[in-house]
């Protein structure tokens, strides 16, 4: 053990150390790399996030719906045939609601 620890200090000896000014360089070279490879990591993420994201949503079918702003005083909802249908008073064009029965509240 005590041979252990001389040869230790023997090879200490012969350690060139940096000087301050070689470790200030080295040291902020290490922090821009690390801030540099942190942005790639978190650009990375994010790209391959949204690319599975949209994959996710084609392949099950739930692509998002853009629902357009309407003025409801262009539209009447009419029951006819069983069927609770809106009507645009505009157009004319028909869409159907639903087509159970729903009880009224008591």
């Amino acid at each position: 053990m005590f041979k252990f620890l001389k040869d230790s200090v023997r090879e200490f000896k012969h350690v060139v150390w940096p000087t301050h000014d070689e470790t200030k360089k080295y040291f902020s070279i290490v922090v821009i790399l690390l801030i540099l490879f942190g942005l790639y990591l978190a650009i990375a993420n994010t790209v391959f996030s949204e690319l599975l994201q949209v994959l996710r949503d084609v392949f099950s079918g739930n692509t998002p719906v853009v629902i357009p702003e309407i003025s409801l005083e262009n539209f009447e909802t009419i029951t006819w045939s069983g069927e609770t249908v809106i009507v645009d008073t505009n157009t004319g064009a028909v869409e159907t609601i639903s087509t159970e029965v729903i009880p009224a509240a008591e």
